[in-house]
Parts: C-alpha cells; sequence; structure tokens
C-alpha cells in the first residue's frame, strides 16, 4: 500500500470511528492535492462510509461530490467495451443452447433501460440467441412499438415474424398431407406392419433435459471433454499450448467479470428504484454469481441496502454477507492501517485522543482485542470516554474475557 491511499485509509476509520468534524475537515484539506484513483477510494470504502458517517460534513460531501464526477465518466468511457464483452460472453456460453431463465428475465428487464445503449443490446442478443417463442410473443408487441428508434428492435420483430411465418406454413403442410391421406386411405384402415431390417440397429433416442440449465455455470471445452479431438492443435509446441490457455482462461474471466458487472449494476438500479420486487429479482439474479468485494463497492451496494426506506429480509442478508465477505478480503490491508495507528500514539501527526477513539473501533473487532486492551492500559484515556465510545460496555459483554480485561473492567472502575 502507497503513502496516499493509507492516508486514505486512515481517514476512512476516522470516518467509520466518528471522530471530531473538525478533524476530519482537516485531514480532507490535506489529501485535497494527493487524488487518488476511482479503484482506491471503493477500496478505502469512502462512498459507504461518508453518506453512512460524514454526511453532515462538507468537505466528505465534497470528496464524494468529485469522486462520484469522476467515476461516472470513467464508467461512461468503458461502457462500450463492457457491453460488447458481455455480449460476446453470452454468445460464447449459449449460442446453440437454450439460455437460463434468469438470462431472459433479465434482457426483459434490459429494454426498460434508461440507458439506450442497454436497450439495443438485449434486442441483439435477444435475436441472436434462440428462447421459447412463448417468450418471444410476450414481448413482441414492445419491440414493434422500439423498432421506429431502434433498429436492433426491427432485427428481433423480423426474426420472430419469420418463425411465425415458417409455422404457418408448416401447419398448412401437415393439414394438406392429413387431407390426401383421408382420399387415399378411406375405408376400413389396414392393420399396422412391423418391418425388421437386420442390417439397421435400432437407435436409442437421446435423453432430453427436463429442465433447462438455470445458471451461468459455464464450463471450458477443454474441461467438457479432456478427450476430444484436439485437431487443429497437434503441431502446437508446449509453449504455444501454455499461451493459448493462458489466452483462453484470461478471456474466460473478462466473461466472466463482465457478466456479473451487468447484473450488478442492474442490482443497484433496483435499489434506487425502491421497488421491492425489482430488488427482489435483482438479488436473485446477482445470487449466480461469485464477485469479488470491489465490484459490489463499485456499484455502492452496501450504501444503497443501508439507506433503503423500508426492511427488506434478503437485502439485509446480503448486506451482513457482505461485510463478512469484506473482512476476510481486505484483512491484510485493515491490518496495516491498524498499525499505522499504533504509530500514531508515538508521533504529532494525530491527536491521541483521535487515535483512541479509533482504537475504540478496533475493539470490536476480535482480531485486534489483545492489542488494544494493551493500548487502553497503558493510554491516559478518562472515565467519560470509556464510557462514551463504549468501550466499558463493550468490555462488561464480553462473553470470554482475558486476564488484561478484567484488569482494564477494574482499571475503568477506580477512574
Amino acid at each position: 500500500m502507497n503513502p496516499t491511499e493509507m492516508q486514505y485509509q486512515v481517514l476512512a476509520m476516522m470516518i467509520k470511528a466518528r471522530v471530531d468534524s473538525e478533524v476530519i475537515t482537516k485531514s480532507i484539506n490535506l489529501l485535497s492535492n494527493h487524488p487518488i484513483s476511482t479503484d482506491v477510494f471503493d477500496r478505502c470504502n469512502l462512498p459507504c462510509l461518508i453518506m453512512r458517517y460524514a454526511s453532515h460534513i462538507g468537505a466528505a460531501r465534497d470528496l464524494l461530490l468529485i469522486y462520484r464526477t469522476k467515476k461516472t465518466s470513467e464508467m461512461k468511457n468503458d461502457q462500450s467495451q463492457l457491453l460488447e464483452t458481455f455480449y460476446k460472453a453470452n454468445m460464447t456460453i449459449f449460442e446453440g443452447a437454450e439460455p437460463p431463465a434468469v438470462l431472459n428475465e433479465f434482457l426483459r428487464k434490459m429494454l426498460e433501460d434508461e440507458v439506450e445503449e442497454y436497450v439495443r443490446l438485449a434486442y441483439r442478443l435477444l435475436t441472436d440467441l434462440d428462447f421459447h417463442m412463448e417468450f418471444y410473443l410476450n414481448i413482441i408487441a414492445r419491440a414493434r412499438r422500439d423498432r421506429l428508434r431502434i433498429f436492433e428492435a426491427g432485427w428481433l420483430v423480423d426474426k420472430v415474424e419469420k418463425i411465425l411465418r415458417y409455422e404457418e406454413i408448416v401447419d398448412e403442410d401437415m393439414d394438406s398431407d392429413v387431407e390426401d391421406e383421408d382420399q387415399e386411405f378411406a375405408g376400413p384402415a389396414l392393420p399396422p406392419m412391423h418391418v425388421v431390417d437386420e442390417n439397421l440397429e435400432e437407435e436409442e433416442a437421446p435423453e432430453e433435459d427436463s429442465d433447462a440449465d438455470d445458471s451461468f455455470d459455464w464450463v471450458s471445452e477443454d474441461e467438457e471433454d479432456e478427450d476430444s479431438d484436439e485437431s487443429g492443435y497437434e503441431d502446437e509446441s508446449d509453449e504455444m499450448v501454455e499461451e493459448r490457455l493462458d489466452e483462453e482462461e484470461e478471456e474466460f474471466n473478462q466473461f466472466g467479470a463482465a457478466i456479473g458487472e451487468v447484473f450488478m449494476r442492474n442490482l443497484a438500479r433496483s435499489l434506487k428504484s425502491g421497488n421491492e420486487r425489482k430488488i427482489e429479482s435483482a438479488i436473485e439474479a446477482i445470487s449466480h454469481f461469485q464477485l469479488h468485494p470491489s465490484v459490489y463497492r463499485k456499484y455502492e451496494i452496501c450504501r444503497l441496502i443501508f439507506e433503503l426506506s423500508f426492511h427488506n429480509f434478503n437485502a439485509m442478508v446480503m448486506f451482513i454477507q457482505l461485510e463478512r465477505r469484506e473482512e476476510e478480503v481486505y484483512s491484510q490491508q485493515k491490518m496495516e492501517v491498524f498499525h499505522e495507528f499504533l504509530n500514531y500514539l508515538d508521533s504529532d501527526n494525530i491527536d491521541s485522543v483521535n487515535v483512541y477513539k479509533v482504537m475504540a473501533e478496533y475493539l470490536k473487532d476480535k482480531r485486534f482485542e489483545k492489542q488494544v486492551v494493551k493500548v487502553f492500559l497503558n493510554g491516559s484515556v478518562t472515565r467519560e470516554q470509556f464510557e462514551d465510545w463504549g468501550i466499558k460496555e463493550h468490555l462488561l459483554n464480553s462473553t470470554e474475557k482475558s486476564d488484561d480485561v478484567n484488569e482494564l473492567i477494574e482499571k475503568i472502575k477506580k477512574l
């Protein structure tokens, strides 16, 4: 972690610990000459922390506005590449196969997107992949309306109408054949005849899947059939094979990332809408993916859940699971920031009172309890601070009290 990112991590922790507004404002002003990327800003979880704990601080709101303006611009610039990768990924995975139901519903909702590029993409996929006719008939009216302004919608209309015309011709031919057979074989029905050809082997009817696979669980060709014909690769050297496999793996990862991010954007839009039905559907859809917490932070999912005006059970479950996942993924990062605050106790960079308040926040994490308790045993903290920061209550409610914890409790009582 470079020094600039460390200072933003320190700022994030001070905001979470709710240190004085003046201290946070001063820190933000000092950091204004050292901007960071939006990725680092997300890694510090500053968007969520500012909205939860520092929305009343003008400097914090201004910092968040700068960040969001920059991120909006970046996302707009990256949009074309993201959508093209999303299209290519779905075509690679589902071409010639029946797409899962979750994709049906997702594309149907994408037709209602306020960003026209997403609507165009939805119509492209609906045209180039093969869905059930019943599904097409449910959206054809919208496509007919949209084709006046979106030419991709016209592609879908042409496809559906072509299929319908073909089915009409087939039905007419079948009706005609039935009429001809009725005229030719009028009279008593002949007994059925069973012809056996010893030169023909009886073929078994292929098994049909009763249900379409309802997930994005795709497998590379090498994993699907290790014994398949390697036609076209016989002359490859080991180095060429390794390079090709690396490229395929990289493309595969890009596919997964693109699909996951587009679905994550849908979750963010659903949470912003406040529509509980849309939220439930979006949460169910995103459950098909295992995405890095950074993607959730990029779309500020925790903040959006926290700001919901109503209680949604599945959203809160996601919130709790995500916080636990973040603890695992960012564990090393959190440890580095903790040691940075320990160093501040021996310096004049930050008032020791603010460091102790941050330590009170770290006390809630069992991993830091032993070191934090020692800090308080050796530090100059008043009884009021122990009580106001919730330290006394936390220690008394602790189920397993070490000797140091008991000693600190006694110290507080004697103050």
